[in-house]
C-alpha cells in the first residue's frame, strides 16, 4: 500500500492534495495541531507539533509513511516574509524528513516558493534562474532545499521539490489579493488596489492539488516549477473578479502604492512539469475565479471565517 504523511494537511495547500491522492490509492495520515475532520475514512488524522523534534520519530514509526509530502511552514499573511519561524521550520523540517528516511520512507515531495529566484528575470527557470532570494522566506526555503538534497544524497532516496508561484482558491487567507477583492465585492465595499500592471503566475489551488499528487506519484527528481506557465497581471485577475460579481464600479486601481520591490514579471518556465511529471494546470482564470467567488459565497452564507 501507498501510504502518504502530508503535513500542513489541513491548511490551504496540503488539504487541496487529499481528493487527488485519493484518486491514485493512498492511504492518507495527516499530521496537524488545528481542529479537522474529513468524511473519507482513508484520511487519518494525527495531532502533534511538528515544531517540537521530539514528536518525529514517534509520528513517524506509528504510521510508517512509504510517501511524505511536506507542506507546512509558518504562512501567517503579511508576516512570513521575515519571520523568525522560517528559520525554525527549516530545523524542524531537517529533524523530520531524517526520521521518515531513517525509518523507511521512499518519497519527500517538499514545497518550495517562486521566492527562491533572482525575480529580475522574470521567467523563473529551474537549474537556469539565479537563485538569489530577497526575503528570510525565500533565503530560508532555498536553504532547506539544498538540506533536504543532501540528506536525500546520503540516504538515496527519492526527491522532489515543488516551487510554487502565485496560488488563489479555496481557503486562501482573506487578506490576500483575490479573496480580499472577492469578499470586499460581495460586500459592497471598495477594493484598494495597485495600479495593477504587474505581470504574475496565477494557479488555482485545486490545480495545485493534481498537479502535487501527480509529482508525488511520479519519480521524478529536483526542483520542478509549479505554476501555470501564463502571464496574467493583477489587473486582469482584479476585473476578471469585478465583471464576474458585475460590481467593475468598486475597483480602484492606483489607490494604494506599489511595494517598494515589485518585479514588473514573475512567471514560471513549466518546461519540466509538462515533459517530465507529464502534467499541466487546467482550469482558465475564468473557470478559477468562478469556482473560488462560489466558495466565498458559500462561506458567507455559513458565516464562517477563514484566518
Amino acid at each position: 500500500m501507498k501510504r502518504v504523511l502530508i503535513t500542513g494537511g489541513s491548511g490551504f495547500l496540503g488539504r487541496s492534495t487529499l481528493l487527488p491522492l485519493l484518486k491514485r490509492d493512498y492511504e492518507i495520515h495527516i499530521v496537524t495541531t488545528r481542529k479537522f475532520h474529513h468524511p473519507e475514512k482513508n484520511i487519518i488524522i494525527h495531532h502533534a507539533n511538528l515544531l517540537e523534534s521530539t514528536s518525529h520519530i514517534p509520528l513517524i514509526e506509528k504510521i510508517r509513511p512509504t510517501h511524505l509530502l511536506h507542506a507546512a511552514w509558518y504562512a501567517e499573511n503579511g508576516k512570513f516574509w521575515d519571520a523568525i519561524e522560517n528559520v525554525y521550520w527549516l530545523a524542524s523540517t531537517i529533524s523530520l524528513i531524517d526520521a521518515f528516511y531513517a525509518k523507511g520512507g521512499e518519497r519527500l515531495l517538499g514545497i518550495g516558493t517562486c521566492a527562491e529566484y533572482d525575480w529580475s528575470d522574470g521567467l523563473c527557470i529551474e537549474g537556469k534562474t539565479q537563485e538569489i532570494p530577497s526575503s528570510l522566506y525565500g533565503k530560508v526555503k532555498k536553504s532547506t532545499y539544498e538540506c533536504l538534497h543532501a540528506l536525500n544524497e546520503s540516504y538515496k532516496k527519492s526527491f522532489a521539490w515543488a516551487r510554487i508561484f502565485f496560488p488563489y482558491g479555496a481557503y486562501e487567507a482573506e487578506k490576500r489579493l483575490v479573496p480580499y477583492v472577492i469578499t470586499n465585492l460581495l460586500r459592497g465595499q471598495e477594493a484598494a488596489c495597485t495600479h495593477g500592471n504587474q505581470i504574475r503566475d496565477f494557479i488555482h489551488v485545486d490545480d495545485i492539488g493534481e498537479g502535487l499528487a501527480e509529482m508525488l506519484d511520479s519519480k521524478v527528481d529536483g526542483p520542478i516549477n509549479m505554476g501555470s506557465g501564463k502571464a496574467v497581471t493583477i489587473r486582469e485577475i482584479v476585473n476578471c473578479v469585478a465583471l464576474a460579481l458585475k460590481k467593475e464600479h468598486l475597483i480602484k486601481f492606483g489607490s494604494i502604492s506599489e511595494p517598494l520591490y515589485s518585479p514588473k514579471k514573475i512567471v514560471a518556465d513549466v518546461t519540466r512539469l509538462h515533459s517530465e511529471v507529464g502534467w499541466s494546470a487546467k482550469l482558465s482564470l475564468d473557470e478559477g475565479i468562478a469556482r473560488t467567488i462560489r466558495w466565498w459565497q458559500e462561506i458567507d452564507l455559513k458565516n464562517e471565517k477563514v484566518i
